[in-house]
């Protein structure tokens, strides 16, 4: 039962060798007799709306979340990330970086943007991340954006 459950939370995952970790993890998880087992990169947004983030350009993920406002935008960049790269906490220049590549031009002023996003609950300071200050998603910001998944 637990083999055919960890599948089932794996199927949809295109990239053979992710898939193959994820039910490792997932598959463990469930023998040791965890009580919740957090879904599987990806597994989440598909169930939700059917939108799936594995290989998903943050544009497009962004696009599709509506994201409008500078603070909605960096706790979706935040959880695509978490979602899609495994990465746990992100820096300004990734923040940047991302907003960049989906072509969306830079806050006049990040910081305030980021302190937004901590004071409402959305995002935490992390540990430095190549000698840079960085940021996590926390769970109310993972359901905030998840909120909004299952919306679109």
């Amino acid at each position: 039962m637990a083999y055919d459950q960890a599948r089932d939370m794996v199927d949809g995952l295109s990239d053979e060798h992710l898939r193959s970790v994820a039910f490792e993890v997932v598959f463990r998880r469930l023998l040791e007799g965890a009580a919740a087992v957090p879904p599987a990169v990806g597994q989440a947004e598909r169930s939700a709306s059917g939108l799936q983030l594995v290989g998903r350009a943050v544009g497009e993920f962004l696009s599709q979340v509506g994201v409008k406002s500078y603070p909605d935008r960096i706790v979706a960049i935040a959880y695509h990330r978490l979602r899609s790269r495994g990465e746990e906490a992100v820096t300004r220049a990734e923040f940047f970086e991302d907003l960049s590549r989906a072509r969306i031009p830079r806050p006049k002023n990040l910081s305030d943007v980021i302190a937004q996003c901590v004071r409402r609950g959305n995002l935490m300071d992390a540990e430095l991340k190549d000698g840079q200050k960085a940021w996590k998603i926390t769970v109310t910001g993972e359901s905030y954006v998840q909120e909004r998944i299952s919306r679109t």
